[in-house]
């Protein structure tokens, strides 16, 4: 005989209560086939940009990572006559690099305003301003780079000397390049100390322990964490805007990767809420193992914010170093060297971000939200055609 745990187990003191839990359960059907919908929209978008790998991986985004760091390395050894001395070609490879680094840094500046455009399309406001303003701040890096080196070769003395009498000028370009990220990063380290994540949000830790304790109720649980009864009783189109925003919030707050398995979470609770029959402890192991891995991505996420703020701290210490060094007793090339070689340390990070997280970088790659219209023509289709489609 196998075991089962009620779906129920909060018990029901009144004729009124049990009226309730009826008309609430009525609610949760229709809640249930909506987000059944608008999950498996949400899944075809990700599966059609996970598979579109020259947008997910831009040869302008990392190749823009790569030559800036080499440009601002090889800056830093030009810093020393001796090395100059030694390796003559430094010279040269400087200018290339600075040229190409510059070109693809104009490149980016072209794909984060065709994220943005993303971003604002899918009502990402704040990461649609940041992409924008990181558009036109790599852009003013890209020529920096490209017009430092050429300007040196073809005898623009006076930019040469301007540039050689301010060397905070590049510092200072990252540090406002990363002032929005900086200003995203910090809300975000504010979710996670103030218990506002995703995981929070979907009181991870208390279903692991009411499981365990068997007292587990999704109803409850779907009142408490997503307001069920205060969106189930409009239109149809107020109930797929309503379930679609849950999920794009979601993404917002930890990333795509984890906002799938997080509304997976939700969808199997909510089916867990509409059946009538007693839930069967392996449907409850289930749902562990979905708790457990929406933590496996928040975790991977967390780690992606770790080394972004290191970045910014990296980035903070260049720009405070670069000012410094205008005062005499440390306008020197070695100290200017050093600035240089942290700044392209600084830039060796995103290039690790773009190729192994995709979705949390710096300038993230983001999935098209789900669209409203569609979700509800496909809700119009019979439900008989509708499984059909799901099986085929």
């Amino acid at each position: 005989m196998s075991s089962v745990i009620t779906a129920r187990s909060y018990p029901i003191v009144s004729d009124a209560r049990t009226l309730q839990s009826v008309e609430n359960k009525v609610d949760t059907e229709k809640v249930a086939t909506v987000a059944k919908e608008v999950f498996a929209q949400k899944q075809a978008n990700f599966a059609t940009a996970d598979a579109n790998l020259a947008e997910k991986y831009p040869k302008a985004l990392v190749g823009g990572d790569v030559f800036t760091s080499m440009y601002l390395i090889l800056s830093g050894l030009s810093r020393f006559s001796k090395v100059m001395q030694i390796i003559p070609m430094l010279s040269t490879a400087l200018t290339i690099c600075g040229v190409i680094g510059g070109a693809i840094n104009i490149g980016v500046a072209a794909v984060c305003f065709k994220e943005s455009m993303k971003a604002f399309g899918n009502k990402a406001y704040f990461q649609g301003v940041k992409l924008m303003i990181d558009t036109l701040l790599l852009g003013a890096i890209g020529a920096f780079m490209m017009i430092v080196p050429i300007a040196s070769k073809i005898g623009l003395g006076a930019l040469s000397t301007f540039i050689a009498a301010n060397p905070f000028v590049l510092p200072v370009l990252f540090f406002v390049l990363m002032a929005p990220t900086m200003i995203e990063l910090v809300m975000r380290m504010k979710d996670r100390y103030q218990h506002n994540n995703v995981g929070d949000l979907l009181g991870l830790d208390e279903i692991t322990t009411q499981i365990e304790k068997k007292e587990f109720n999704a109803e409850k649980w779907l009142q408490d964490h997503i307001q069920l009864q205060t969106f189930s009783r409009g239109n149809e189109r107020e109930i797929v805007e309503h379930v679609s925003g849950i999920l794009e919030n979601y993404a917002e707050k930890t990333g795509v990767e984890a906002a799938i398995p997080a509304f997976n979470l939700i969808q199997h609770i909510l089916e867990m809420a509409a059946k009538d029959k007693e839930i069967k402890k392996e449907e409850y192991e289930k749902l562990l193992a979905e708790v457990d891995n929406v933590k496996k991505e928040i975790k991977k996420w967390d780690r992606t914010i770790n080394l972004r703020v290191f970045q910014q701290c990296l980035y903070i210490f260049t720009t405070i170093a670069s000012l410094v060094g205008v005062l005499p007793m440390f306008r020197t090339e070695g100290f200017r060297a050093m600035v240089d070689f942290v700044m392209g340390a600084a830039n060796v990070l995103p290039t690790y971000l773009d190729l192994k997280f995709p979705y949390q970088r710096n300038t993230p790659y983001i999935v098209k939200s789900v669209d409203i219209d569609e979700v509800v023509a496909a809700l119009k289709v019979p439900k008989t055609m509708r499984s059909s489609k799901d099986a085929a």
